[in-house]
């Protein structure tokens, strides 16, 4: 796997239109100036995760100037006592291999969390007696709008004290405009 695979990748738009308006639905006047003339527009991403792999302590090899090896997978990393909180895979699951080897855990085998983010506008026109090429627009935008949080890769180095663990954020919070 290559790091930068993304396997699944969705990513929809759409657009709503108020039906109440010019030639719309609603006779009541009042209707149509408050509900008439709002657009809705938005974008959904979904995305699979970032692919990582868990490196030895240092250049176990010897071979090149390298300071990173893959570990060797000794167990089952999906196990235990996983989450956000404690540790986003089973640590003990890999170990340092022997001096002038090469580790056995297979390139990129994991993967990170999965990306989500809802983007959104909203505006409307406002026509008042400048005629149809000329009026004010209200504009309202709104990215990653569910203010979801899409963690980075967790640290992947036996060596350090923080392995196993996620410690940053992979996408920005919410921001309106």
């Amino acid at each position: 796997r290559s790091t930068f695979d993304e396997t699944n990748v969705f990513s929809a738009s759409f657009t709503f239109q108020s039906p109440f308006g010019k030639g719309g639905m609603g006779s009541n006047k009042y209707v149509r100036g408050i509900a008439g003339g709002w657009s809705l527009n938005g974008i959904v991403q979904l995305s699979t995760g970032l692919p990582y792999e868990v490196q030895a302590s240092n250049s176990i090899p010897n071979v090149c100037a390298c300071n990173t090896e893959r570990a060797n997978l000794v167990g089952n990393p999906n196990s235990g006592n996983l989450g956000v909180n404690t540790t986003w895979f089973n640590v003990g699951a890999y170990a340092n291999p022997a001096p002038y080897t090469f580790g056995n855990n297979p390139r990129n085998s994991l993967r990170g969390d999965w990306g989500r983010n809802v983007d959104l506008s909203l505006f409307r026109q406002f026509h008042i007696g400048l005629g149809d090429t000329r009026y004010f627009e209200f504009r309202a935008e709104g990215f990653n709008i569910f203010n979801n949080v899409v963690f980075n890769n967790p640290d992947s180095n036996l060596a350090d004290t923080n392995v196993g663990r996620v410690t940053g954020q992979n996408n920005t919070p919410r921001q309106l405009q």
